[in-house]
Formats: structure tokens, sequence, C-alpha cells
């Protein structure tokens, strides 16, 4: 083998030497694991508060106490801070203020205050997109007032951060929706506000007297039109019916009138999925029809035979579609997504009507029919 052929030899086993990708990479006493991240905004700066893993609070395997710690911080976790003109400077202020590598692609909940809304969504979701290792599956909540009031919670006592709390909670409260009512960092990021959408977050508020579980309150949602100002508060009565309207409904229990006013009984809806229709005659939106199908089971007392109970659960599945629409309506608040799809169902009706849907939509008339099939649970139960 003559020099040249060595040479090539010996430069092809060197190599695979280049090519790994462990050069930087960090061991895991080298990370700052970001668990959530509170965003607020004040005196013409963005302040992000990141809650990170306190690794020092891990039990040492010597120690026998079960008080005992691995570290002088007995908290589950720490807060690192940082500030900025921009959301991006605020972020590389909070990597700069630690020791350790800032990991963000572990982040699951992230908390907006007030003033923080009220700079608009797009500066603050354009950063996200753009920013690298941040987690698109991070839940999203609103927060009246600070956001970081709320993630720095009391959490003596307890061996779990205050982001999984967060969570535990809306699942909790919520399992019954859509196994969390919090929407998703890629859910916002989709927020359509050129056709008019709003978007709706799940509104926190840490309860001031409670120190333990559970110590928030979740039982509104924010509705922010297109153009970054709030709407309102929608009831978390109407929550049900806005889920299965825009396709994220799991499960739930409604309550029905028995017929011939025999009371109630409750019926437990395993799934249900709604039709939006939009309604366009000679160039102009004439209404939007919604059609209701799904399943259901008698979850309380058997009142009436199931032909009667399937009348009076479609006729409570009506009755909540259009509360739910009455108050969007109200609140000039498309939260459905409907001048969307005119726009892809007719895109040249929506070229032709700059303007058109906002003033349309508080008047647009609404219809709704329900197919929902109940049958009878085990002795009438689920």
């Amino acid at each position: 083998m003559t020099a040249r052929g060595l040479e090539r030899w010996g430069a092809l086993l060197l190599l695979p030497i280049f090519l790994t990708g462990c050069w930087d990479n960090f061991q895991m006493n080298q990370l700052a694991i970001v668990d959530a991240l509170a965003v607020d905004y004040n005196r013409g700066q963005y302040h992000v508060v990141a809650e990170v893993f306190n690794t020092m609070a891990v039990p040492a395997p010597a120690q026998s106490s079960p008080t005992a710690t691995g570290g002088s911080n007995h908290s589950s976790s720490v807060f690192l801070e940082g500030a900025g003109k921009t959301l991006g400077e605020a972020l590389a202020d909070v990597s700069a203020s630690s020791s350790r590598h800032v990991f963000w692609a572990s982040t699951q909940v992230l908390l907006l205050g007030t003033g923080a809304l009220q700079q608009g969504l797009g500066p603050l979701f354009g950063t996200f997109l753009h920013y690298p290792q941040f987690r698109s599956t991070a839940r999203v909540l609103a927060v009246p007032g600070s956001a970081q009031s709320a993630l720095e919670s009391d959490t003596s006592g307890m061996e779990i951060t205050v982001a999984q709390e967060i969570r535990n909670q809306d699942r909790y409260l919520h399992h019954d929706l859509s196994q969390g009512w919090a929407p998703r960092l890629y859910d916002v990021m989709r927020w359509d506000t050129e056709h008019g959408r709003s978007m709706v977050l799940l509104s926190l508020e840490k309860k001031p007297e409670s120190k333990m579980n559970p110590q928030f309150r979740m039982d509104q949602s924010l509705v922010i039109g297109p153009d970054g100002r709030a709407r309102g508060s929608l009831p978390s009565h109407d929550a049900m019916a806005y889920l299965w309207i825009t396709g994220r409904f799991s499960q739930g229990y409604v309550a029905a009138g028995c017929p011939a006013g025999a009371g109630q009984t409750t019926i437990y809806l395993t799934s249900v999925s709604a039709r939006s229709h939009v309604v366009v005659q000679r160039g102009t939106v004439r209404g939007i029809h919604i059609r209701l199908t799904g399943t259901g089971k008698v979850a309380g007392p058997l009142c009436a035979n199931l032909s009667g109970l399937n009348m009076a659960a479609n006729r409570r599945m009506v009755s909540l579609t259009m509360q739910t629409v009455d108050w969007a309506e109200a609140h000039d608040a498309d939260i459905f997504g409907w001048g969307q799809q005119i726009y892809r169902q007719t895109p040249e009706l929506w070229n032709d009507m700059p303007g058109y849907w906002r003033s349309r939509f508080p008047h647009m008339p609404v219809s709704v029919t329900s197919h929902v099939t109940i049958v009878q649970g085990d002795e009438g139960r689920v």
C-alpha cells in the first residue's frame, strides 16, 4: 500500500472521532432544567422568572433521616430572573444569571401576566417560535396581575414544583373536559388573528389564604381579541360547549331535566363532536349551523325511558351550545374560528369584506341541532 493510501485510511479512521455529538454535551449537574416560566411587563421591560428543578433537594443515599436533604435548600425548585427590553433579551439575561446551562426544552407551564398580555401576543410567541429548544407543548395560562407572584408561591412542605402543582390542579379540576383545560403553546402559536379569531386562555389566580393544595383558582378563562385586547372572561359553565365546538372536547358530565318534570338526571358524555357549516347565499354569509353528534351514558337516576332521556339530553346540548354562542356574540369574540372557516370555504368572499366580519359576527344567526345518542350504563349508571 502506498503512502498516499495509508494517509487516506488514517483519515477515514480518525473521521468518526470528529463526527460524534458529545463535544458540547452537558452532565445533569451542569444543567438548570426549567419547569415553568413567568413573563411580566412593566416599566418598559419584560421581566422573566424561570422555575428550575432544585437538584440539591434530592436526598443523599447515605442519609437515613427522612427529613434530611442533599443540600441546604429544601425547596423543590429555585428561581432565576432576567429582564430586557425584548423578551429575547430577558431570556438571555436569565441564562446569564445561572452558572449552569439553562435547559428550556423541559418547560411545561408558561404564565403570562397582565402587563405582558397588554403588549400583545405577537412579540411573545414570535420569540418562542424562533427560540432554540423552547418546548411548544407547554401549557399557557393567563394571570391577572403579576405572573411572578403566582409562580413564586409558597411550596414549603411540598415535594413538587409550583409548575407540577399547576398541571396537577388543571388536570384534576378539568379532567372531565379535555384532560387539562389550558391550551398548549402550539395551539396559541396557530392563533389566526388575520381572520378575526379570539383566543381563550385559562386564567390562573393564586388563593391568598392557601399555602397548600389547592392553592390556585382556575374557574375562569380570559378571552383575548385579535387586536390583543381582553374581551372578557368566559365562565366555566360555558367551557364545555366551547371545547366541543372547537374539537377539543374529551369527556364530561351534563345535567339534563327528566321528561314530565320528574327532576333531573346526569348524563356522562363519552364523545361529542361538532361540525359548523357556514351558510353562504348570493355572496353573503347568512348564518352558521352547528351539528352535534356523539355518545353518552346515563350516570344518574333512570327517571324515564331511553327515548325520553335522549330527547332531554339533546335539548340540553342545544341549550349549552347556544348559551356559549350568545356569550361570544355579546362580547364580539369569535372564539370558534368561524371567520377562518369562511376564508377557507370562500376566500374570494372574505377578500371582498374587509372589516365586515367584526361588525357581522355579533349579529350572526346561529342554529344548532344535536344528535347525541344516550345509552344506559350499568344499573342506570356509568
